[in-house]
């Protein structure tokens, strides 16, 4: 379990774009700022992780809840 929570804890820091604070050119993507298809492309990863680990753990948390 503490392993799901700090890869938890790292890719919500790793969503925000700390590297774009640098500054620098300002490049676009579909229309869109470069952090901001960082964002959304690191948002959706993280959905991924959350529903993998969830579904990992679902069955253990269940399990000892009733006793078994």
């Amino acid at each position: 379990m503490l392993r799901y929570l700090l890869g938890h804890l790292i890719i919500i820091t790793l969503t925000a774009p700390w590297v774009f604070l640098l500054g620098g050119r300002e490049t676009t993507v579909a229309g869109l700022p470069l952090w901001a298809v960082y964002t959304i492309a690191m948002s959706a990863g993280y959905a991924v992780f959350v529903a993998v680990s969830y579904a990992r753990c679902w069955d253990k948390c269940a399990n000892t809840e009733d006793g078994q």
